[in-house]
């Protein structure tokens, strides 16, 4: 039976199947059924080349799962067709003519859906926003340009709707409306400032 090695990520999507990500051997479905992994081979790079790193899988509210990879941007893998798109960073379908509608950075550490259906894409370079509405990119690095350079590890909406940012230099904050960006630090009582996973609790307590 095929078991990918140094697993990334394991995802149970909507349908009860489980996905794995690894880091040598790509993106695998567990078969209930017969207890083995099968590959997804269709996971290719522009040169038609297997994908190997896969850093997380998420599943937005449409069917799709969406999966990060290390320096082949992002992939959207339909469970009704199996359609697959790469979003790489150089193109957008959706706006193939508009050359600042991309991911800014192919390499992705984590993704979040957020409540409204956005996909939140964290990279080596801070922050990527996927309207899923208008089918466009943004650069949060724009808006919060303390973000920029910064090693984005976790992303996690809490149940108030703030957005929480864990990075190699610390956690960030993003109010609701998207106006106020808040930077904490070891100053503030962090442990550490390389923050690797936000939960939050019944009690809306964060774990971090």
């Amino acid at each position: 039976h095929y078991a990918p090695a140094t697993i990334m990520t394991i995802y149970q999507d909507s349908k009860d199947d489980i996905w794995v990500g690894s880091y040598f051997d790509g993106m695998a479905r567990l078969d209930k059924s017969k207890n083995s992994f099968s590959n997804i081979k269709k996971l290719l790079n522009e040169n038609r080349e297997p994908i190997t790193r896969i850093t997380e899988i998420v599943e937005d509210y449409q069917d799709n799962l969406w999966i990060s990879t290390l320096g082949f941007g992002l992939y959207r893998y339909n469970l009704g067709t199996g359609e697959i798109y790469n979003y790489s960073g150089r193109s957008n379908p959706a706006h193939p003519n508009d050359a600042t509608n991309t991911i800014h950075n192919s390499w992705i550490n984590c993704l979040w859906v957020s409540a409204d259906g956005n996909i939140y894409i964290g990279t080596t370079d801070g922050v990527s926003k996927y309207d899923i509405s208008s089918k466009t990119f943004n650069s949060l690095n724009q808006f919060f340009p303390i973000l920029n350079s910064k090693i984005i590890h976790t992303i996690y909406e809490d149940s108030g709707g703030t957005l929480w940012i864990g990075s190699s230099d610390g956690l960030f904050s993003i109010s609701t409306d998207k106006s106020e960006i808040i930077h904490y630090e070891t100053t503030h009582g962090l442990p550490s400032n390389v923050i690797c996973s936000i939960e939050e609790d019944d009690e809306q307590n964060l774990w971090i």
